[in-house]
């Protein structure tokens, strides 16, 4: 994995400084309390709904097999109407990647090269793109909906740098791969067909 602009990745995780599952459980209190984060998570939607998530979420782990071995890996859509706790929901089962740090996610109100830079600022945890409204992107959504594709066969694409006013970068060529599993969250479900082929559909 070499991520962009740094070999590491701007997408750090931090599960190495969480305390071990057997520490968390030495005490009775801590293994109920384990045992209620955990029932709280699988119902915190209908069974369909979870089983999905979950399933999808835990997959991640192994996105650079799938990908080496397949070129592919697919997408999670979730959707539903506002208020229903999408965002909250997503942003608690990807804590799974997380002890302290913040789940890494943007909104179609940054820039496509926002996106670009997370989705090759990791090779398996997943980013959340959050507030994906095709209706009011206007002249963003092809843009977004080409890197959504890409994202799903960990496409490797170039971009110059630098503009005529500085010369020293005009002419570079920045190699990025978008290799991040994605998450995008929307009130109403993708319509292009391509990108619906290419994901895990969450009603």
């Amino acid at each position: 994995f070499q991520g962009f602009p740094d070999p590491r990745g701007v997408i750090r995780t931090d599960l190495l400084a969480a305390p071990s599952l057997s520490d968390l459980c030495s005490t009775e209190a801590g293994a109920a309390r384990f045992a209620d984060s955990v029932e709280a998570l699988c119902n915190a939607h209908t069974p369909e709904v979870m089983g999905k998530m979950v399933g999808w979420a835990a997959a991640t782990f192994y996105a650079p097999l799938f990908q080496q071995r397949h070129r592919k890996f697919p997408l999670m859509h979730v959707y539903g109407p506002s208020g229903n706790g999408k965002t909250d929901t997503v942003r608690g089962l990807l804590r799974m990647f997380f002890h302290r740090e913040a789940v890494a996610e943007t909104t179609p109100n940054s820039s496509v090269f926002a996106l670009q830079i997370l989705a090759a600022g990791s090779a398996s945890v997943p980013v959340l793109l959050d507030e994906y409204k095709p209706s009011v992107m206007k002249d963003k959504i092809e843009q977004y909906r080409a890197v959504l594709r890409d994202m799903y066969n960990a496409k490797t694409v170039q971009r110059g740098g630098g503009n005529r006013s500085n010369s020293t970068n005009f002419n570079a060529l920045s190699t990025i791969k978008l290799q991040a599993p994605l998450v995008f969250l929307a009130e109403a479900p993708e319509t292009e067909t391509a990108l619906v082929e290419r994901s895990v559909m969450v009603s």
